[in-house]
């Protein structure tokens, strides 16, 4: 609070002089002199409680570089700050402090969020480059949605007697997207397409890439699709190649959110490396033109309505963003779920820890209901393993975790397709071993 020291400094040189009289003692009397000059001094290099810096005279601009990044990146921030000429004339031995509010799990990786610069600098600052500048780098370690400020600004006389709070309330929101990987070559093998051009074999003939066939060339046929070669064995007429056509499909995301299946620490956990699972294939999937939806179950069962294109991509990031694990509602629900708000020729992607026996129960259901489905199950077993101190009872304890989770995962390959991701390793190589028809590293 402004004068806060200064008045604490009253009150003890009153005290002093106080008790000079009452013990009438000129050796404590004297002592007061250099206080009083020193007070004197203070007073004098900054406006008192009468004369109040007015917020007007101080001007503020905070700009950041971006207001949207991916988890990991960085982003640059930019703080203008001026006086007016009256302000400065005011506080010529004075210093200012800046401090800019920076969120939880963010780090700063250049400059600093705090600074502390005398008027005097702050004025030549201003006349060199016509104004004054700080800046700072700020990372984000995890997906969300982050505010930084607001900025404090204390203003302090040489002495450090009498500080002066203001406050700079404007707040930036920052969008930390989860991690998103590319994935050049992700194929689904969807038996269900839509009528939509897309990139999905359909099996049928029509506008493609992959070789269906030969038949006989008729008039109107396109001229690059004519078989030369098999043409030259014919006495009269040509043969032309048939494609199966490509089309789109409906791809629904299903993230096991609840508090049994969260395993790790945070910002490394199963639903953290799901999350990012997530982001990726819905990308990848997005961007061939097929249509996507979600479903998040925790406590309770989160939808996004399939949708297709960017819009439907941050529609998905949003609701990834604002994920609140917890709860225990029998998984056996998102079977339910699915016939509920999702078509049946839908393709169903299984995202879990796939730690218990309910996730086997509930896509053998869904697979004898007619869907498809792949689980990717990132590994909470080499996730927790990082956690642990090494020595024999680690090797026990993860042998022992390995041998329950590999059941599990053996049980769902009997009737579906399963990623085992060690989460150390990029999701796109199990991506391909998947479509080998391994699944497995």
């Amino acid at each position: 609070m402004f004068g806060e020291r200064r008045r604490d400094f009253m009150y003890i040189l009153a005290l002093l002089i106080l008790a000079g009289i009452l013990l009438r003692s000129p050796a404590v009397l004297s002592l007061t002199v250099p206080l009083m000059l020193f007070f004197l001094l203070s007073y004098l290099s900054l406006p008192g409680d009468k004369d109040r810096i007015n917020e007007n005279e101080i001007s503020i601009t905070r700009s950041i570089s971006s207001g949207r990044v991916a988890e990991g990146d960085e982003i640059d921030v930019s703080i203008e700050i001026s006086l007016s000429p009256k302000l400065l004339d005011s506080m010529k031995f004075a210093s200012i402090e800046l401090e800019d509010t920076i969120p939880e799990f963010s780090e700063v990786t250049a400059g600093s969020n705090r600074h502390i610069l005398s008027v005097s600098e702050l004025e030549k600052k201003i006349e060199e480059d016509g104004k004054a500048v700080i800046t700072y780098s700020l990372r984000f370690a995890q997906r969300g949605l982050y505010e930084i400020g607001p900025l404090k600004i204390r203003i302090y006389d040489p002495f450090s007697t009498s500080i002066q709070s203001l406050e700079y309330t404007e707040i930036h929101t920052v969008t930390v997207m989860p991690e998103v990987e590319m994935i050049k070559s992700l194929k689904l093998d969807i038996r269900r397409t839509r009528s939509i051009v897309g990139d999905i074999n359909s099996r049928k003939r029509g506008i493609g890439t992959e070789f269906y066939g030969i038949r006989e060339y008729y008039p109107g046929d396109e001229l690059k699709h004519i078989n030369w070669k098999a043409s030259a064995r014919l006495e009269n007429g040509l043969l032309t190649n048939e494609y199966t056509a490509d089309r789109s499909g409906d791809i629904t995301i299903l993230i096991d959110a609840r508090s049994s299946s969260i395993l790790g620490p945070p910002g490394k956990s199963t639903i953290d490396y799901g999350i990012r699972a997530a982001a990726t294939i819905s990308m990848n999937i997005l961007n061939k033109k097929n249509r996507v939806g979600m479903i998040v179950f925790r406590d309770t069962i989160d939808v996004v309505q399939p949708g297709y294109g960017k819009r439907q991509f941050y529609r998905l990031m949003n609701s990834l963003l604002l994920i609140k694990h917890g709860g225990n509602m029998p998984f056996k629900v998102a079977a339910w779920a699915l016939g509920r708000f999702f078509p049946m020729r839908s393709y169903i992607i299984v995202i879990s820890a796939a730690n218990d026996s309910s996730i086997v129960s509930t896509v053998a259901e869904l697979c004898s209901r007619g869907y498809d489905v792949l689980v990717i199950s990132p590994s909470y077993v080499m996730i927790e393993a990082d956690t642990m101190e090494e020595g024999p009872e680690k090797e026990t304890a993860v042998a022992l975790e390995m041998m329950k989770r590999n059941g599990y995962l053996d049980e769902l390959r009997e009737f579906t397709q399963v990623i085992d991701w060690d989460v150390k390793k990029p999701l796109a190589t199990y991506w391909a071993a998947a479509r080998r028809g391994t699944g497995r590293r």
